[in-house]
């Protein structure tokens, strides 16, 4: 019985220090087939993160942006939302302002309803700014993934909102919108 329980925990801290980075896909998710969605697919949001101090441009291809502008939350099975996590600090020449430093990594969102049944139906994937995988754990990453978007499940587990870049709202005199 010794050995067994030995063996459980010598083969767990092995799955916990088995390094998963460098590979072209994570979850069945390959970067390489989505790499050119910043110029391919329409700019969906920015949003900047407070807490990784991390900027982010989420772009969507045809049908989850279509979904999307519906207002609808049932996106269909080929939606698919990419992130460029983009590092960012204080310019020194004006404290005030927040400047882009570098990529830090790229998010994959992909709608299967039958492929991603644990995650709500969703895929996530994240790669390094060479569009490798990181070191940590796939399933782990994905499931940590799928815990933070069921915070927004009543807008289908998707974060952004269409952001209008064009359009002009008028936010008054205090400018605030």
């Amino acid at each position: 019985m010794k050995y067994i329980i030995l063996f459980l925990l010598f083969q767990s801290s092995w799955i916990f220090a088995k390094d998963f980075s460098g590979k072209n896909s994570m979850n069945d998710i390959s970067f390489e087939e989505y790499k050119e969605f910043p110029s391919k697919w329409e700019l969906v949001t920015i949003r900047f993160r407070k807490d990784t101090g991390e900027m982010r441009l989420t772009y969507a291809n045809e049908l989850a942006m279509k979904t999307l502008k519906s207002g609808s939350t049932l996106y269909p099975t080929g939606a698919v939302f990419a992130k460029t996590g983009v590092h960012t600090s204080s310019d020194p020449q004006f404290v005030s302002s927040v400047v882009p430093r570098g990529i830090r990594r790229y998010q994959l969102m992909v709608r299967n309803k039958d492929k991603y049944k644990t995650s709500g139906g969703w895929g996530y994937a994240l790669f390094d700014p060479q569009g490798k995988t990181f070191a940590e754990e796939p399933k782990m990453t994905q499931d940590a993934c799928y815990a933070c978007h069921t915070i927004v499940e009543n807008r289908g587990d998707v974060f952004s909102e269409a952001f209008d870049f064009v359009a002009v709202e008028d936010c008054g005199l205090a400018n605030v919108c």
